[in-house]
């Protein structure tokens, strides 16, 4: 009788250790797992993109902290501005790039009543951030520098910023898409009185 008994105990003791053992094969090990970049994401490591696209001319916000009003009644036809960029984002989407903007307009008007060709073009280091949802990328765009502005009359510099937001598609590994929309604005009391120039531009990235 105690030797059917101490059977029956170690039967009892096997399989409940064999239940045991199988429950804990059965739970996942959670192992801790690093949090994913936007490299991981997708984000390619360097961004080159080149476009263009129309420009719509504002009054400028802070024309009234100058007291003369240099391009009073300033009218312009075909503006257009294009762009080359390049962008260097880290792990995190924020990152440094280079960017060249130029403006080409017709003009006629202002206090002396001229008209001819305007140009302005601007040349800054940038910070800026991307991050991906899927094959859609957002993006923003921050940087300092200088303008160049030149309308047949006169010709000048300034000290300038630029700003802007903007998407941007992945067709591939190496190419894609992008529309931006921004501004750009020099601190200057010549500049304060002109109109703001607000940028829509499009065009096509290169990924490496």
């Amino acid at each position: 009788m105690n030797t059917i008994k101490k059977s029956l105990l170690t039967i009892w003791a096997l399989f409940a250790v064999g239940t045991l053992f199988a429950q804990s094969e059965a739970q996942p090990i959670n192992v801790l797992q690093p949090s994913k970049t936007q490299f991981d994401l997708g984000l390619p490591h360097n961004i080159i993109e080149v476009g263009g696209g129309p420009v719509f001319m504002y009054p400028n916000a802070l024309k009234w902290l100058v007291e003369d009003i240099m391009n009073s009644h300033m009218t312009y036809h075909n503006v257009v501005n294009w762009k080359m960029s390049y962008s260097h984002p880290f792990a995190n989407g924020l990152g440094i790039g280079i960017n060249y903007t130029g403006i080409h307009a017709d003009y006629e008007g202002g206090i002396e009543n001229r008209s001819g060709n305007l140009s302005m073009n601007y040349f800054a280091p940038t910070f800026n951030g991307h991050w991906m949802i899927k094959k859609w990328m957002l993006k923003f765009e921050l940087g300092v520098g200088c303008k160049i502005y030149d309308d047949g009359y006169n010709t000048s510099s300034y000290f300038a910023s630029n700003g802007s937001l903007g998407v941007g598609y992945k067709l591939s590994k190496h190419f894609g898409l992008f529309l931006d929309c921004g501004g750009l604005t020099a601190f200057s009391h010549a500049e304060l009185s002109r109109d703001f120039p607000m940028l829509f531009t499009g065009g096509f990235c290169y990924y490496f």
